[in-house]
């Protein structure tokens, strides 16, 4: 404090520096906390997703992580923000074409993520556009009400045509992380015969109707191993 007056009557007032020098810090300390929370938030979610991961992870493991599986055609894709955060991110609508898990034909699907041609953006996030048919394998919606892909890029199908053979599915990765790591267990479990094994391994597009077979029977498998958590 200073003191002005004529020595009978003083008057003190705040002196200036000090004070500029308290705003300065506190909106300092507001930006790191600021920066400190977005950050703690992007790790929860990460955390949630289990998504940014280098490993490659196999089909079992994928419909076991799974919130929704189902073959698609996106039908919009709107760029925003996420209100709570700022962070840039893409809503996602689909016709749902084939349910496989948490979904059924003629449902609508609308998921976000964050927007991945973003600075700053998550390696192997994909990204969607209208008309485009996809297979994909959802993760639960986290906090913030995101999700990605499972595995990213590996829980994300092409659908082609395939000629006379009908449609057929293939991931990022050329389908070679389907039966990485299996255990012996888990394919017997999930009774998948020596045809069916063949077509998982070579890293080559899968029938569609194969592909969805085998998959409604390792979330069968899931399930008996789970009971209580379905």
């Amino acid at each position: 404090m200073v003191s002005i007056g004529n020595g009978n009557v003083r008057d003190k007032i705040p002196a200036a520096g000090p004070m500029r020098e308290s705003v300065r810090a506190k909106r300092a300390r507001t930006l790191a906390l600021s920066v400190c929370w977005i950050a703690v938030i992007l790790l929860l979610w990460f955390s949630r997703l289990g998504a940014v991961s280098v490993d490659r992870i196999n089909l079992f493991e994928m419909v076991h992580a799974a919130d929704r599986i189902f073959w698609g055609r996106c039908l919009q894709a709107e760029s925003g923000r996420e209100p709570s955060t700022g962070l840039p991110v893409t809503a996602y609508t689909f016709e749902v074409l084939r349910g496989i898990k948490g979904t059924q034909v003629g449902d609508s699907i609308r998921f976000r993520q964050l927007s991945g041609g973003t600075a700053g953006a998550i390696r192997g996030l994909p990204e969607f556009s209208r008309g485009q048919e996809i297979l994909l394998f959802l993760y639960p919606d986290s906090r913030l009400g995101l999700t990605s892909p499972v595995g990213l890029d590996q829980g994300m199908f092409r659908v082609g045509k395939g000629g006379r053979k009908g449609r057929t599915v293939l991931n990022r990765m050329g389908n070679t992380n389907l039966l990485h790591r299996a255990s012996s267990l888990q394919i017997q479990g999930s009774t998948l015969n020596s045809q069916e094994q063949a077509a998982l391994r070579p890293g080559a597009s899968i029938s569609l109707d194969r592909f969805e077979s085998v998959v409604r029977r390792i979330d069968r498998y899931w399930a008996q191993q789970e009971p209580t958590s379905r």
